[in-house]
């Protein structure tokens, strides 16, 4: 990419000013506050154009540094270039309000779209942070900055592995990292989740088998009440004098008993009781009856005191009779009620092993159940394969990259040392750099950094790696070389080998100074260039 020429309608202190330029060396000459910078950043602006900043970054934003001094709502400026052999004209309208961009080539009439990105593939895909670090060099600025090594790492990577220098490394790493944050917080939400659940389980596991104890308590007592009455019953009937000479009122327990235990009709010994007990009431309601008669028609004293006699008798037996019958009732009845309490006890037993069984089920059931894989678990299990695959695919895009750099990286180490020896009169000739652009100055006998040589010895060795970077991003599309007093700590000599070295670039080189050296040594070795004069305009 050569620039022909550069039209500066509005923009700093420059106001319709145009100037020439030609293929190869043009020196460019202003005292201070001729313009140079001004002149040297409307390039950038053109290519890249400019924005205006917000904030922090504001104090020193060049949109508002090159408002133009006057009519600042006219803000333009044009370019007119060859790329690819065809000549192309650029305008710029870098105002807030009315801001546009035409490109058209000249050479067969096309216009195209900068905003669809013919400019950038013209510009062979250069950004203005890579253009920055490497063929733009401004005052005082021959250091790189950190975004120039991720820049050259993605560079390397996307060119070795696809062709494609576009392909963005840090950007991938970028989207797995947020994708593992993704995977992570989703992972953290289902644990507390599962946590949860497993609580809730353990409870209801805690709670069945709580369950469970206190039934079987409850069973083991009703249980043991149980089998204390069965033998404190079968010790009465061993031990009964009923055994010998059975009551009436034993008679009626056993038969109780018997019709509890096997079915309700009466036994013959019942009804013979019964037979028995009506007979005698008739006995003592006969003698009752007799005696009354007695007393009533008996003649004699004697008879009728016996009348009285076997009233009193027949009344006694009767009350006797009465009683026995009351208490063999209530003897009965009370057997009956121990027996129907009994039964109860055995039912309530029953029901409880029932209801034991039934938990136990349940218990089973719940058992298997957690044996079964959890869905909230099973998830997470999920995530940590996919955070796994995250994981390694990162650590294959970091692996990849180291071994492109590793490789690129010797290239452009030999790029470097060749540019850094020639303009250092074959001085140093090695230099080592690590994957952040870290320099390090091998000699016989140590190794350096940056800072432990000269100034003007460091400036060459960032120029160097400034070139060598710029000619790796273009090596078919070499872009102007702007130089903006980046001579300033160089010596006579190394100036000498600075500028032949520049000379036989095949990029066009536009060198910005306010001193008469630059040109003093061009003229003394008669390499060709053309001059420009700022003061004149």
């Amino acid at each position: 990419m050569v620039i022909q020429e550069l039209d500066i309608k509005n923009f700093g202190k420059f106001h319709n000013r145009q100037i020439q330029l030609s293929e190869g060396l043009n020196l460019i000459y202003g005292e201070n506050e001729a313009g140079k910078t001004t002149v040297h950043t409307f390039i950038r602006g053109m290519l890249f154009g400019m924005e205006k900043q917000r904030g922090r970054a504001s104090a020193s934003d060049a949109y508002r540094m090159y408002e133009p001094w006057e009519n600042p709502v006219y803000y333009a400026g044009g370019m007119r270039f060859v790329c690819g052999g065809k000549v192309f004209r650029l305008s710029r309208s870098f105002a807030r309000i009315g801001r546009k961009t035409e490109l058209v080539c000249e050479t067969d009439g096309e216009e195209l779209s900068v905003e669809q990105g013919d400019l950038q593939m013209l510009l062979d895909g250069m950004t203005e942070t890579v253009y920055r670090n490497t063929w733009c060099i401004g005052q005082h600025r021959s250091g790189t900055e950190e975004s120039l090594a991720q820049a050259l790492g993605n560079y390397m990577a996307g060119y070795e592995e696809t062709g494609d220098t576009t392909l963005d490394v840090s950007e991938a790493v970028k989207c797995l990292k947020e994708n593992r944050k993704d995977l992570n917080a989703r992972k953290k939400t289902l644990k507390l989740e599962w946590e949860k659940q497993t609580q809730s389980q353990e409870l209801r596991g805690e709670l069945l088998e709580e369950e469970i104890r206190q039934k079987e308590k409850k069973r083991n007592t009703l249980a043991a009440e149980i089998s204390q009455a069965s033998a404190a019953m079968t010790t009465s009937r061993v031990t009964s004098p009923a055994a010998d000479i059975p009551s009436d009122t034993d008679a009626e327990s056993q038969i109780s008993h018997r019709r509890s235990d096997r079915e309700p009709d009466p036994s013959p010994g019942k009804r013979f009781q019964q037979r028995s007990s009506g007979a005698s009431w008739y006995i003592c309601l006969f003698l009752i009856l007799a005696g009354i008669l007695g007393v009533l028609f008996s003649p004699w004293m004697w008879a009728r005191i016996g009348s009285v006699v076997i009233i009193a008798v027949a009344i006694t037996l009767l009350f006797i009779r009465n009683r026995t019958i009351k208490d063999q009732q209530e003897a009965e009845s009370k057997k009956e009620n121990e027996s129907l309490q009994w039964k109860k006890k055995e039912w309530a037993c029953q029901q409880l092993l029932d209801e034991i069984h039934e938990l136990k089920l349940k218990q089973e059931a719940f058992a298997l159940e957690q044996e079964e894989e959890n869905p909230t678990l099973a998830q997470i299990r999920r995530l940590d394969e996919q955070l796994a695959a995250v994981d390694l695919a990162e650590a294959t895009i970091r692996q990849i990259a180291e071994e492109i750099h590793a490789g690129m990286g010797s290239k452009l180490e030999r790029t470097v040392s060749m540019i850094f020896s020639q303009m250092t009169g074959r001085k140093y000739n090695r230099i080592h750099l690590d994957e952040k652009l870290k320099l390090r100055i091998h000699t016989s006998d140590q190794v350096l950094t940056p800072e432990q040589v000269s100034r003007g010895t460091m400036e060459q060795l960032y120029f160097a790696l400034r070139m060598a970077v710029g000619q790796l991003f273009c090596p078919d599309t070499p872009m102007p070389v702007l130089l903006d007093d980046a001579f300033a700590y160089y010596d006579q000599t190394r100036l000498e080998q600075t500028l032949r070295w520049l000379s036989a670039c095949p990029n066009q080189v536009l060198l910005f100074t306010c001193h008469k050296r630059e040109q003093e040594i061009l003229d003394h070795w008669g390499i060709p260039y053309h001059e420009v004069r700022l003061t004149d305009y």
